[in-house]
């Protein structure tokens, strides 16, 4: 009996790991596509959003990525719904397929020089789909992850996926960074800030043909043949005073302050390295992978942490450092940053130190 427990182990262990790569990936290629988009956004704003001023132009586009941001509630409104109506794995396979074709449309977008205002109009309309797709999907795997790990470290089986948006930025910020490299400052501006968008078609087909694999969760499966199931569930949700409270209490307490964090960490800094504190992209990149690579270990942590102490006060603990260290983070970078443009034939890793 002993032998056959440990068989179904193994298995149970070969399976997950298999499922979880597999949403994982799709999850990467969301993030990756969602936050390329930030990683340019100063580039965007001469193409897209001209004006004799550049902090405008700056502010247009990251206004632009903002609405992405604005939609994403919705995004996870609509396809949670159709997740608890149709099942995970077909909303994986439409989120997945929206966000590859608004990121690959674009890569192909004329620019405001070539077709005037349809350029920022129709950046904003993708940028939309791909807000919708991302709520749907990164809310979507997160629950499908955690109905396939079961009861036991739970958190640190699941933390793997919250990985996959650090790791988006890492892979968008390595090409953008090669791109740099090896591309002149007209080439990249002219064509080579497209790249990053189409490559994403290979990605696509990649993740694609793995969520294709995927199995219905059990979670899903149980409440399919039992009398649990509603029609419209979110509506269900909103009409059951006790769970009203609590989704409000979760989305603006807790997912929109880990939101806020998650994005002046990851995505604001490095815009406002090359803009407020003028350091040169190829540096504002490098850093950018450094500070990545130091999440990851502290990712995992956080997850089994969580098993042994609890998800309220790993949660909470996060939010309220956030909020003391955020500030006086942003002002240190400013006093490092003057201290690096003063010596700039200094290492940045010395500054650092």
């Amino acid at each position: 009996m002993n032998k056959i427990s440990n068989l179904e182990n193994i298995k149970g262990s070969h399976s997950y790991r298999k499922i979880a790569i597999a949403a994982c990936f799709g999850t990467f290629l969301e993030w990756y596509d969602f936050l390329t988009f930030a990683t340019l956004a100063v580039i965007f704003g001469p193409l897209f959003f001209p004006t004799s001023d550049p902090g405008a132009a700056l502010l247009a586009s990251l206004a632009t990525f903002g609405v992405g941001m604005v939609v994403r509630p919705i995004g996870a409104a609509i396809f949670g719904s159709m997740g608890d109506r149709i099942g995970r794995k077909p909303v994986f396979m439409i989120t997945i397929a929206l966000m590859g074709l608004a990121t690959v449309c674009v890569g192909f977008l004329p620019t405001y020089a070539q077709v005037g205002i349809w350029a920022p109009i129709l950046l904003v309309g993708l940028r939309l789909l791909q807000g919708l797709s991302a709520g749907g999907e990164i809310g979507g795997s997160a629950v499908y992850l955690a109905e396939h790990a079961g009861n036991d470290y739970r958190g640190f089986k699941t933390s793997f996926l919250q990985l996959m948006g650090p790791l988006g930025i890492l892979f968008s910020t390595l090409q953008i960074a090669l791109l740099r490299y090896y591309l002149s400052p007209e080439e990249f501006e002219a064509w080579g800030w497209r790249v990053p968008f189409w490559i994403s078609v290979v990605l696509l087909l990649i993740a694609f043909k793995a969520r294709m694999a995927l199995e219905e969760t059990p979670v899903f499966l149980a409440l399919s043949k039992s009398s649990q199931k509603t029609e419209h569930p979110l509506l269900s949700n909103f009409r059951d005073p006790q769970t009203r409270k609590r989704m409000f209490l979760l989305f603006f307490c807790i997912s929109a302050g880990g939101a806020v964090l998650f994005f002046c960490v990851q995505v604001y800094t490095a815009v406002f390295l090359k803009t407020s504190a003028k350091l040169p992209p190829a540096v504002v990149d490098q850093l950018s992978i450094y500070a990545t690579l130091m999440l990851f270990p502290l990712t995992i942590f956080a997850g089994w942490l969580s098993d042994k102490a609890g998800r309220k006060p790993v949660v909470i603990s996060g939010l309220v450092l956030g909020a003391i260290f955020t500030q006086p983070a942003f002002q240190m970078l400013q006093s490092l940053s003057g201290q690096y443009l003063e010596a700039p034939n200094i290492s940045i890793q010395l500054i650092l130190i």
